[in-house]
């Protein structure tokens, strides 16, 4: 399976705990700073949406490489003893 297939089969349920995750810190984020300014919250979500994304893609990489692993480690016979 390819990076993009992996990264396609889950992509709605990683963009919903992302969305998840970035709502939760930006709660957390102005109840404990109230006096921070808007922009300066919306920024720290637009870094942490970044990082988010990239994990996601990070993980479907790594996953796809293990997927490969995997199917050539049952392809191949096993070893005589």
């Amino acid at each position: 399976m390819t990076v993009w297939e992996t990264y396609r089969k889950r992509f709605v349920a990683t963009q919903i705990l992302i969305g998840l995750v970035l709502g939760a810190l930006f709660v957390v984020a102005r109840l404990q700073r109230p006096e921070d300014a808007l922009g300066a919250v919306v920024l720290r979500m637009a870094i942490y949406f970044v990082v988010l994304e990239a994990a996601g893609v990070a993980g479907a990489w790594w996953g796809s490489r293990l997927s490969r692993r995997i199917e050539q480690a049952e392809r191949q016979p096993p070893p005589d003893q």
